[in-house]
């Protein structure tokens, strides 16, 4: 069986060594990539306004039914998540006139039950992203901007909303809190809030819980995927880079290159490998996307095909974020093909006369009556990033719900406008730790344990959610900071 499942991987890597020479060959032009990018906003338009004209002021939009529903805390979450994306698409008019609607109608003083986790990276993450973007958009900005504003103030009084959920013996949050998962994931939007604030509550505090985090970690350095915020036990032990845990791993990193914060070095100096073993996971995974025409949430490596009861694809924007940054750091039109491959397979398969909606099951594409917030806030922005290279070399981190946090005013100094995020992706070459990731006893391969020092999951799929993320997104600024973090 470990010969099975090493021999299954070796396949699937040479079918994607195959597919690269089978797509390599196209070249785009800068008139093929504004066609696309045409294509682009006509996509983000359609599911925009059919949200305006349907949805609003529900989270989000119903494509098959063509009407809303609440599913976060009622928060306008699609209007939130699209601000960011209106101002990438150049439409400065709608942003100021979104700003405006959400100063006016927005109240955070309701009686629901959300999720801390989806309010901070969504709402909080969002607000702060469209305060910070004010300054790019026309807007008529208060003195002292950027420390003052509307905008930073609804983020403040959504995240005061969040405060009670910190309240915990551990320190760590709990996962829902009334506002009348993500333990590790506020440090972003937190220190930016206390940095543009002045109040350094929601760093302390965001810090605290990450570091109680790290703190429970196994004597080999793993966390495992769900925690009990007062004990401090595992109640879910599986190690994993997968929905659960991968946001941690990626908001340790983003804390240093955003905060240059030195204590977060250890947690991730194992998930740091090199842009050929990223080039080489990115085609595998390309070849699974064309073969359903999206990604599946689980895919059986040994079998080369979905896992039961997760063959759906709700619009993720993992992959095609990855390809915006891997064309940037090689300029290979690989990555552009992979990007038409995908707006034409969400045209094909998701477009509805009301929206775009989430594919239930690949296997015939059969369709879900829901459009994801995240489609027009990530999946959409990324595409259009793809194929406008100068736009994408805006300064700043893309934190994980939304948009575009900059160094401006942040408590350092400003780095270049121009950023050269050497891409420190995926691990070491898959082919080499493949008999690692081997259950000896079951001999079971796990997709989840793909990198250094991860337990075996015991389970022959892996998870695409957030994978590609999660080691695509460690972005450096030179290579003498790669050199730097391999030898610590």
């Amino acid at each position: 069986m470990a010969c099975a499942a090493a021999c299954a991987l070796l396949l699937f890597l040479v079918l994607g060594a195959a597919l690269t020479r089978d797509t390599r060959a196209r070249e785009f032009t800068e008139e093929d990539m504004e066609t696309i990018r045409t294509r682009i906003r006509s996509m983000f338009y359609h599911a925009y306004n059919s949200y305006l004209n349907h949805a609003f002021p529900y989270d989000e939009l119903r494509p098959l039914t063509c009407d809303g529903q609440d599913t976060w805390g009622s928060f306008s979450l699609t209007l939130i998540d699209a601000l960011d994306t209106l101002l990438v698409l150049g439409n400065r008019t709608e942003f100021q006139r979104v700003a405006t609607l959400l100063q006016e109608t927005m109240d955070f003083d309701i009686d629901v039950n959300a999720s801390v986790f989806e309010t901070n990276i969504r709402v909080v993450g969002g607000l702060l992203s469209a305060h910070l973007l004010s300054g790019q958009a026309g807007v008529d900005l208060e003195p002292g901007w950027p420390c003052s504003g509307p905008l930073l103030r609804m983020a403040e009084d959504a995240a005061k909303k969040l405060l009670p959920a910190f309240d915990t013996p551990s320190g760590m949050p709990y996962g829902t809190v009334n506002l009348l998962p993500g333990v590790g994931t506020f440090i972003l939007e937190f220190a930016t809030l206390s940095r543009l604030t002045g109040n350094t509550t929601y760093e302390d505090l965001a810090r605290k819980a990450l570091r109680a985090l790290w703190e429970t970690r196994s004597s080999i350095g793993l966390v495992g995927n769900h925690i009990d915020v007062v004990t401090q036990k595992w109640v879910a032990q599986d190690a994993g880079i997968g929905a659960g845990v991968d946001s941690y791993f990626e908001y340790w990193s983003k804390d240093l290159f955003s905060y240059r914060t030195q204590n977060c070095y250890t947690c991730f100096t194992s998930l740091i490998g090199d842009l050929e073993s990223a080039t080489r996971t990115f085609q595998n995974y390309y070849s699974v996307w064309r073969q359903f025409g999206g990604l599946p949430e689980f895919y059986s490596i040994p079998q080369g095909y979905t896992v039961d009861k997760r063959e759906g694809y709700p619009l993720r924007p993992e992959l095609i974020e990855s390809a915006m940054y891997l064309f940037r750091a090689t300029g290979d039109h690989l990555y552009l093909q992979m990007g038409l491959d995908a707006l034409e397979s969400i045209e094909k398969i998701s477009r509805t006369p009301c929206g775009y909606a989430s594919v239930k099951d690949l296997r015939d594409h059969q369709l879900d009556n829901r459009m994801e917030s995240f489609f027009l806030a990530e999946t959409i922005k990324y595409l259009y990033l793809l194929f406008d290279p100068p736009l994408s070399a805006w300064s700043g981190a893309w934190e994980e719900g939304v948009g575009l946090l900059e160094d401006v005013c942040l408590g350092q100094e400003p780095t270049s406008s121009i950023l050269r995020p050497i891409l420190l992706m995926l691990l070491l070459c898959i082919a080499a730790i493949a008999m690692t990731l081997t259950n000896r006893r079951s001999g079971t391969f796990s997709w989840h344990s793909l990198q250094p020092h991860l337990l075996a999951s015991h389970k022959t799929h892996f998870s695409n959610v957030q994978f590609n993320r999660l080691v695509l997104d460690l972005r450096l600024r030179d290579k003498s900071s790669l050199k730097q973090l391999k030898h610590i």
